[in-house]
């Protein structure tokens, strides 16, 4: 379980999954201190996470080899009904181009892009 609870400066929010602390914040022109990652990067933070995490772990599987894995990611904001993501992942090391084509083009369905693309439904978490 993940909680936020605000702090006392203004929108900072310490988020916990009980093991981890991370803080977050808006920007500075909606008040915030734009001190920490405002929650909307914090969405592109775990998808990136995620995409170079499922990716490294299919290399290691196939016997690959390589120097880095870089997954860029940025998010139009502005219509908040036609959300688009938009992706670049580089990997580095001695694999040919094809197949880090082929790895890049089937890597998209780790498990924080299969929450992004589908159907969300939210119900009240019952606390003891």
């Amino acid at each position: 379980m993940v909680t936020a609870t605000s702090k006392e400066t203004n929108y900072v929010t310490e988020i916990t999954d009980g093991e981890h602390v991370i803080y977050s914040d808006t920007i500075k022109s909606d008040n915030g201190t734009g001190d920490y990652v405002n929650p909307a990067d914090m969405i592109l933070a775990a998808y990136t996470a995620c995409v170079n995490i499922t990716l490294r772990k299919r290399m290691r599987a196939e016997g690959l080899v390589w120097d880095k894995v870089t997954v860029h990611a940025d998010m139009n904001r502005k219509d908040p009904e036609d959300i688009k993501i938009y992706t670049k992942i580089i990997i580095e090391g001695d694999i040919p181009q094809e197949k880090k084509d082929e790895l890049i083009a089937n890597v998209l369905d780790c498990p924080i892009c299969k929450v992004l693309k589908g159907g969300k439904s939210f119900f009240p978490l019952e606390m003891e």
